[in-house]
Protein backbone atom coordinates (compact mmCIF):
# COMPACT_ATOMS: atom_id res chain seq x y z
CA UNK A 1 0.00 0.00 0.00
CA UNK A 2 1.60 3.48 -0.71
CA UNK A 3 1.07 6.15 1.80
CA UNK A 4 1.12 10.10 0.97
CA UNK A 5 1.47 13.25 3.00
CA UNK A 6 -0.09 16.19 2.03
CA UNK A 7 -0.35 19.79 3.10
CA UNK A 8 -3.44 21.93 2.72
CA UNK A 9 -5.08 24.93 4.07
CA UNK A 10 -8.47 25.60 5.77
CA UNK A 11 -9.50 28.82 5.04
CA UNK A 12 -12.51 31.23 4.41
CA UNK A 13 -16.28 29.43 5.03
CA UNK A 14 -13.98 26.27 4.84
CA UNK A 15 -13.10 27.16 8.22
CA UNK A 16 -16.77 26.68 9.54
CA UNK A 17 -16.66 22.77 8.17
CA UNK A 18 -16.37 20.86 10.92
CA UNK A 19 -14.10 17.17 11.49
CA UNK A 20 -16.50 14.79 9.96
CA UNK A 21 -17.48 17.25 7.16
CA UNK A 22 -14.14 17.79 5.98
CA UNK A 23 -13.49 13.90 6.09
CA UNK A 24 -16.59 13.87 4.01
CA UNK A 25 -15.03 16.54 1.57
CA UNK A 26 -11.64 14.77 0.97
CA UNK A 27 -13.38 12.04 0.31
CA UNK A 28 -15.68 12.83 -2.45
CA UNK A 29 -12.73 14.61 -3.46
CA UNK A 30 -11.19 11.91 -4.01
CA UNK A 31 -13.74 9.77 -5.91
CA UNK A 32 -14.33 12.80 -8.32
CA UNK A 33 -10.84 12.66 -9.17
CA UNK A 34 -10.85 9.41 -9.92
CA UNK A 35 -7.61 8.52 -7.99
CA UNK A 36 -7.02 5.31 -6.67
CA UNK A 37 -7.57 5.64 -3.03
CA UNK A 38 -7.28 1.84 -0.67
CA UNK A 39 -9.78 1.18 1.61
CA UNK A 40 -10.56 -0.49 4.91
CA UNK A 41 -11.44 -4.12 5.13
CA UNK A 42 -14.45 -5.55 7.19
CA UNK A 43 -17.90 -5.37 6.66
CA UNK A 44 -17.71 -1.38 5.80
CA UNK A 45 -14.86 -0.38 4.60
CA UNK A 46 -14.21 3.34 4.13
CA UNK A 47 -11.44 5.06 2.25
CA UNK A 48 -7.66 5.47 4.01
CA UNK A 49 -8.08 9.52 4.68
CA UNK A 50 -6.70 10.64 7.97
CA UNK A 51 -5.66 13.86 9.61
CA UNK A 52 -3.30 14.98 11.86
CA UNK A 53 -5.10 17.37 14.19
CA UNK A 54 -9.19 18.45 14.21
CA UNK A 55 -9.20 22.28 14.18
CA UNK A 56 -11.62 24.01 16.27
CA UNK A 57 -14.78 25.08 14.16
CA UNK A 58 -14.23 28.51 12.76
CA UNK A 59 -10.34 28.58 12.93
CA UNK A 60 -8.35 28.77 9.52
CA UNK A 61 -5.47 26.56 9.26
CA UNK A 62 -2.54 27.55 6.74
CA UNK A 63 -0.73 24.19 7.32
CA UNK A 64 -2.87 21.17 7.99
CA UNK A 65 -2.08 17.74 7.46
CA UNK A 66 -3.50 15.19 5.63
CA UNK A 67 -2.53 11.35 4.92
CA UNK A 68 -3.72 9.26 1.87
CA UNK A 69 -2.84 5.66 1.41
CA UNK A 70 -3.97 4.53 -2.32
CA UNK A 71 -3.71 1.57 -3.92
CA UNK A 72 -1.17 1.84 -6.46
CA UNK A 73 1.18 4.50 -7.11
CA UNK A 74 0.66 8.02 -7.69
CA UNK A 75 2.36 11.47 -8.33
CA UNK A 76 2.15 13.75 -5.67
CA UNK A 77 1.78 17.13 -7.91
CA UNK A 78 -0.47 15.28 -9.44
CA UNK A 79 -2.79 14.08 -6.99
CA UNK A 80 -2.44 17.69 -5.77
CA UNK A 81 -3.79 19.16 -8.47
CA UNK A 82 -6.62 16.87 -9.09
CA UNK A 83 -7.79 17.29 -5.28
CA UNK A 84 -7.85 21.28 -5.61
CA UNK A 85 -10.09 20.69 -8.74
CA UNK A 86 -12.55 19.02 -6.75
CA UNK A 87 -12.22 20.37 -3.33
CA UNK A 88 -14.77 22.76 -2.05
CA UNK A 89 -13.92 26.42 -1.89
CA UNK A 90 -11.50 27.66 1.06
CA UNK A 91 -9.28 23.89 1.41
CA UNK A 92 -6.45 23.75 -1.10
CA UNK A 93 -3.92 21.49 -1.45
CA UNK A 94 -0.45 22.88 -1.33
CA UNK A 95 1.77 20.59 -1.19
CA UNK A 96 2.11 16.65 -1.72
CA UNK A 97 4.96 13.96 -1.03
CA UNK A 98 5.40 9.83 -0.39
CA UNK A 99 5.62 8.71 2.77
CA UNK A 100 8.56 6.25 3.78
CA UNK A 101 7.04 3.06 4.95
CA UNK A 102 8.49 3.67 8.45
CA UNK A 103 6.97 7.07 9.29
CA UNK A 104 4.38 7.19 11.30
CA UNK A 105 0.93 8.55 10.91
CA UNK A 106 0.94 12.30 11.28
CA UNK A 107 -1.79 12.29 14.21
CA UNK A 108 0.80 10.10 16.43
CA UNK A 109 3.72 12.63 15.51
CA UNK A 110 2.12 16.07 16.20
CA UNK A 111 3.74 17.39 18.95
CA UNK A 112 3.37 21.07 18.93
CA UNK A 113 1.88 23.88 16.63
CA UNK A 114 2.20 27.88 15.66
CA UNK A 115 -1.00 29.68 15.75
CA UNK A 116 -1.75 33.34 15.02
CA UNK A 117 -4.80 35.75 16.55
CA UNK A 118 -5.34 38.76 14.60
CA UNK A 119 -7.21 41.69 16.68
CA UNK A 120 -9.50 44.00 14.36
CA UNK A 121 -9.76 46.48 17.51
CA UNK A 122 -6.37 48.45 17.61
CA UNK A 123 -7.30 50.36 20.54
CA UNK A 124 -6.39 47.31 22.65
CA UNK A 125 -3.18 46.66 21.38
CA UNK A 126 -1.04 47.96 24.03
CA UNK A 127 -2.82 45.89 26.68
CA UNK A 128 -3.09 42.80 24.39
CA UNK A 129 0.93 43.52 24.23
CA UNK A 130 0.77 43.80 28.27
CA UNK A 131 -1.07 40.73 28.94
CA UNK A 132 1.29 38.42 26.50
CA UNK A 133 4.21 39.56 28.52
CA UNK A 134 2.54 38.59 31.62
CA UNK A 135 1.51 35.38 30.10
CA UNK A 136 5.22 34.60 29.00
CA UNK A 137 6.70 36.06 32.65
CA UNK A 138 4.58 33.91 34.77
CA UNK A 139 5.59 30.67 36.36
CA UNK A 140 1.76 29.59 36.67
CA UNK A 141 -1.53 30.50 34.43
CA UNK A 142 -4.32 28.38 34.73
CA UNK A 143 -6.83 28.71 32.30
CA UNK A 144 -10.88 27.47 31.53
CA UNK A 145 -12.46 25.09 29.03
CA UNK A 146 -15.82 23.93 28.99
CA UNK A 147 -17.18 20.56 29.71
CA UNK A 148 -19.86 18.22 30.34
CA UNK A 149 -19.59 18.84 34.14
CA UNK A 150 -19.23 22.91 33.51
CA UNK A 151 -16.30 25.30 33.67
CA UNK A 152 -13.15 23.17 34.55
CA UNK A 153 -9.56 25.38 35.35
CA UNK A 154 -6.52 23.70 34.21
CA UNK A 155 -2.92 24.62 34.51
CA UNK A 156 -1.37 25.52 30.99
CA UNK A 157 1.70 27.15 31.83
CA UNK A 158 4.24 24.37 30.97
CA UNK A 159 2.68 24.06 27.42
CA UNK A 160 3.28 27.71 26.05
CA UNK A 161 6.48 27.29 24.32
CA UNK A 162 6.25 30.91 23.24
CA UNK A 163 4.08 33.75 22.94
CA UNK A 164 4.37 37.55 21.41
CA UNK A 165 2.41 40.10 20.20
CA UNK A 166 3.57 41.64 17.06
CA UNK A 167 1.48 44.02 15.29
CA UNK A 168 -1.62 43.96 15.53
CA UNK A 169 -1.44 39.58 15.78
CA UNK A 170 -0.67 37.42 18.63
CA UNK A 171 1.68 34.28 17.90
CA UNK A 172 2.30 31.63 19.79
CA UNK A 173 4.12 28.40 19.88
CA UNK A 174 2.19 25.56 22.35
CA UNK A 175 1.41 21.71 22.91
CA UNK A 176 -0.40 20.06 20.29
CA UNK A 177 -1.23 16.56 20.00
CA UNK A 178 -2.93 13.32 21.20
CA UNK A 179 -0.66 13.47 24.45
CA UNK A 180 -1.53 16.88 25.13
CA UNK A 181 -3.59 19.15 23.53
CA UNK A 182 -3.95 22.57 24.39
CA UNK A 183 -6.64 24.95 23.36
CA UNK A 184 -5.32 28.15 21.85
CA UNK A 185 -8.46 29.67 21.58
CA UNK A 186 -8.94 29.26 25.43
CA UNK A 187 -5.16 30.99 25.96
CA UNK A 188 -6.22 33.82 23.36
CA UNK A 189 -9.80 34.20 25.63
CA UNK A 190 -7.39 34.58 28.40
CA UNK A 191 -5.32 37.37 26.75
CA UNK A 192 -8.96 38.94 25.52
CA UNK A 193 -9.87 38.78 29.48
CA UNK A 194 -6.60 40.54 30.77
CA UNK A 195 -6.83 43.11 28.06
CA UNK A 196 -10.14 44.11 28.12
CA UNK A 197 -10.52 42.52 24.59
CA UNK A 198 -13.12 40.93 22.72
CA UNK A 199 -12.99 37.12 21.58
CA UNK A 200 -15.71 37.78 18.96
CA UNK A 201 -13.68 40.24 17.72
CA UNK A 202 -10.71 38.29 16.24
CA UNK A 203 -9.70 35.74 13.98
CA UNK A 204 -7.40 32.81 14.84
CA UNK A 205 -5.34 30.29 12.47
CA UNK A 206 -3.17 27.33 13.02
CA UNK A 207 0.18 27.98 11.24
CA UNK A 208 1.48 24.64 11.34
CA UNK A 209 2.22 21.43 13.03
CA UNK A 210 5.55 20.23 14.35
CA UNK A 211 6.62 16.70 15.85
CA UNK A 212 9.35 16.61 18.46
CA UNK A 213 12.90 15.81 16.75
CA UNK A 214 16.57 16.29 18.62
CA UNK A 215 15.15 17.52 21.63
CA UNK A 216 12.80 20.76 19.53
CA UNK A 217 10.76 20.80 16.90
CA UNK A 218 10.73 20.29 13.35
CA UNK A 219 7.92 20.81 11.09
CA UNK A 220 5.93 17.41 9.74
CA UNK A 221 5.48 18.66 6.20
Amino acid sequence: MNKYLFKYEKTGNARFIGHLDLLRAFGRAVSRAGLPIAYSEGFNPHRLVSFALPLPVGMSGLGEIAALRMAEPVEPRECAGALNACLPEGLRVLAGREMPREEKEPAALVRFADFRADFADFSVLESVERAVGAVLAANSLLLERESKKGVLSFEARQDIYDIYAKGSSVFARVSQGSAVNLRFDALIARVCRDAGAEPDKIKCARLALYKEADGGAEEIF
